[in-house]
């Protein structure tokens, strides 16, 4: 008896095991992968059928993923190993998008092919986390985010890339204007003034902050028919990640 139920909890944990996201299948069957379910039925159309005229128009694959939570996992490791296990974008132009949603965790990321990441560097793809997916997201409207940032990034690539996809896509709005170069320039200029004042001032202070920065490391992700978009593309880690 003690061996029997020694192996069915063994059998269990195999089970709980296999759910979580490294058991995800091998070659998903669309662009679409709900498997938190928070996506509706007519957003998921919406998504599938854009994202596969995409693909079948230009070769650029771009995947949703949502799941329930990362299992203890970081965003930028799983994105990473989803992005290669899948081989998303086609083999030799690396020309895919991850967009990973985890909504028990509240974390996203938007993954780029090294092939794309001229078009979408990261700066622009965090951009489209905070001004786009998230405003949504808190909201529980995830469905929602998630088809505005596919087109905003649709329509970056389209301005980038010198090509008008065939397809009707909805209106989402667009990114808000970046700051003029010359005012931000100005802004920098009376910050460095700011702190060489307080600096002048305050040499302990300086000091002390030369301390602490030399205890911290360097984050580098923070720098700046069918559907066939799974051919062997891959990823350098380049694209952004948050939390909303």
């Amino acid at each position: 008896m003690r061996t029997f139920r020694l192996n069915t909890l063994t059998v269990l944990l195999l089970f709980l095991a296999s759910t979580a996201y490294g058991a995800l299948p091998a070659r998903p069957a669309g662009p679409v992968n709900d498997f938190a379910g928070v996506i509706e039925p007519a957003e998921a159309g919406t998504l599938t059928q854009i994202l596969t005229t995409l693909q079948q128009q230009t070769g650029i694959a771009m995947v949703i993923v949502t799941l329930p939570t990362l299992e203890g996992s970081d965003i930028e490791t799983t994105a990473t190993d989803l992005f290669q296990k899948w081989g998303i974008g086609e083999k030799g132009k690396d020309n895919g998008i991850l967009i990973l949603a985890a909504i028990q965790d509240r974390d996203a990321r938007i993954e780029v092919g090294y092939g794309l990441e001229g078009a979408i560097p990261d700066a622009f793809a965090g951009r489209i986390l905070r001004e786009v997916l998230f405003p949504s997201f808190r909201q529980s409207r995830y469905g929602e985010g998630l088809l505005k940032g596919a087109v905003v990034l649709i329509k970056r690539l389209e301005e980038k890339m010198g090509f008008s996809l065939e397809t009707t896509m909805p209106e989402v709005g667009s990114l808000r204007a970046p700051m003029p170069p010359a005012l931000a320039w100005a802004l920098r200029i009376l910050l460095f003034i700011g702190l060489a004042y307080l600096f002048i001032r305050h040499p302990r202070l300086l000091l002390f902050l030369l301390w602490m920065s030399g205890g911290r490391g360097r984050n580098d992700d923070d720098q700046g028919g069918g559907f066939g978009g799974f051919g062997g593309g891959s990823s350098g880690g380049g694209g952004a990640s948050g939390k909303w």
